[in-house]
């Protein structure tokens, strides 16, 4: 209103809560995130699954570590085969692996205070 220019874009914000695109622009801008893909029905294990229906919050995922917890997840968040969903694979890791790597990498101040910064960044460059 008072015509400076919002940074971030509504557009931007509205980015960031579709992961596939909040996951490939972490990457372009260097922050450090795990491979991802949007599948149809293939997930490699272990994977987080995310949702990509107009019903899926981005906030939702679950992590899956063997094939029938797999397929029942992805019948969930693909409505019965209607809707892509994205996964990210965590090759040679373990569902308890998983989950010990990520607290790790939580629990860490530094690395939460770096990505906190990057992410930052980020945010105050997008017009």
């Amino acid at each position: 209103m008072e015509g400076r220019p919002v940074r971030p874009s509504t557009s931007d914000v509205l980015d960031a809560y579709v992961v596939p695109i909040c996951l490939e622009r972490a990457k372009q801008a260097g922050i450090p995130v795990c491979s991802w893909e949007i599948s149809q029905g293939y997930v490699p294990l272990p994977a987080i699954i995310y949702g990509l229906n107009y019903f899926a919050a981005s906030s939702d995922y679950v992590v899956v570590n063997n094939g029938e917890k797999a397929k029942e997840v992805i019948r969930h968040v693909t409505n019965k085969g209607k809707y892509p969903f994205c996964y990210q694979n965590f090759p040679g890791c373990n569902h308890s692996h998983l989950y010990r790597d990520l607290w790790e990498t939580v629990g860490s101040p530094s690395t939460i205070a770096r990505l906190a910064a990057m992410v930052y960044e980020v945010s105050q460059s997008l017009s």
